[in-house]
C-alpha cells in the first residue's frame, strides 16, 4: 500500500506529466490569455508557481535555484499577477477530471475514497462587514487583525 507522502514525493518528482506545458498554454488561450515568448511567459510562470507550492512555499531567492532559472522577485510576482483565476479553475478541473478518469469502477484510489479539498485562506480589507462575516484568526487580539476566508 502506498502512503499519501510517498504518492507526494512521485507527484513532486513527476507532475509535469500531469500538466504538460501544452495544457498550461491550451488552458490560458481558452481563458482568452495572449503573450509574447519571454522567459516569465504563462507557462513558465504556472509551472514555477507549482514548482514553488510544492517545495512548501519556498522564497522566490530558493525557486530561482530550484528551477536554475535568473529572474528578479518583483519580474515573477509580475508574470504571476498576468495569470487570471480562471486559468488556474480551469486547470484544476481538467487535472481532477482526468484522475477521476482513472479511478477504477468502484472509485477508490489505491483502496481509498479520495476528497479534494481546498486548502487555501486568504486576508480581506478590515471593514465592520467582513470582520461579522468571517472573523478574524483565533490568536488575535479583537481589533487588531484583519478577517481571513478559509
Amino acid at each position: 500500500m502506498r502512503s499519501i507522502s510517498n504518492i507526494v514525493r512521485q507527484f513532486k518528482n513527476d507532475w509535469t506529466r500531469e500538466l504538460t506545458a501544452e495544457s498550461i498554454a491550451d488552458a490560458c488561450r481558452q481563458c482568452d490569455m495572449s503573450w509574447i515568448n519571454s522567459m516569465l511567459d504563462p507557462v513558465t510562470t504556472i509551472q514555477l508557481f507549482l514548482l514553488q507550492i510544492l517545495h512548501g512555499n519556498t522564497a522566490i531567492v530558493e525557486l530561482r535555484h530550484l528551477s536554475g532559472m535568473r529572474f528578479t522577485a518583483a519580474a515573477y510576482c509580475k508574470a504571476r499577477m498576468r495569470i487570471s483565476l480562471e486559468v488556474f479553475e480551469l486547470l484544476l478541473r481538467r487535472c481532477v477530471e482526468a484522475f477521476c478518469n482513472r479511478l477504477p469502477e468502484d472509485g477508490l484510489w489505491y483502496g481509498h475514497q479520495v476528497f479534494f479539498v481546498d486548502g487555501s485562506s486568504f486576508s480581506m480589507a478590515d471593514t465592520p462587514s467582513l470582520q461579522n462575516q468571517f472573523g478574524q484568526p483565533s490568536g488575535q487580539r479583537p481589533g487588531c487583525g484583519f478577517p481571513v476566508a478559509h
